[in-house]
């Protein structure tokens, strides 16, 4: 995407994963441990992954997924596990993601290129992306759960293992 004209803080490989639930901050020992016991058990499968900007904040380059009501069924259920245990959270506008770049900026030779307004460049480059073969109707195998905490710094977020399950073979 480098090369497309686009520039910001892209997320390093060994720093990309899914965000299914956004919790907030917690500093309770006791909840955190429920917490690790209800993603250990958590099952998924494949998905399918799509570009797109993140709503609230423009500047976020994600991966969405595809329509995929398995998936949907075992987050609600998640996020009803959840509620059981005393979290609370905004899960209305939540949708889960993967993120591939924060602070995007397209450079000027790619909005020439493009010949529209800047204001609606982005929705053009997610409409490229769209089209191109290395996004498009991707299949992901999910073979691991974790839970982070993540502590944004001025280099960026820094994430910290609390638990994990592997689902590898």
């Amino acid at each position: 995407m480098k090369s497309k004209g686009m520039t910001g803080r892209f997320v390093s490989s060994d720093h990309l994963h899914m965000t299914l639930v956004f919790l907030g901050n917690i500093e309770d020992e006791q909840i955190i441990h429920q917490l690790i016991s209800l993603v250990q058990n958590f099952d998924f499968g494949e998905v399918i992954l799509k570009p797109g900007l993140f709503e609230q904040w423009r500047d976020l380059l994600v991966l969405r997924f595809d329509e995929n009501r398995e998936l949907s069924i075992k987050v609600q259920n998640l996020k009803e596990q959840l509620k059981k245990h005393g979290f609370v959270f905004d899960d209305k506008s939540f949708k889960a993601h993967i993120t591939i770049a924060r602070k995007l900026r397209l450079n000027s030779t790619l909005i020439k290129s493009i010949k529209i307004e800047p204001q609606e460049c982005f929705e053009q480059f997610i409409n490229e992306l769209n089209r191109m073969k290395d996004f498009n109707n991707q299949n992901l195998l999910l073979d691991e759960m974790n839970l982070y905490e993540s502590k944004l710094t001025q280099n960026g977020p820094n994430y910290i293992l609390l638990a994990g399950s592997s689902k590898k073979s």
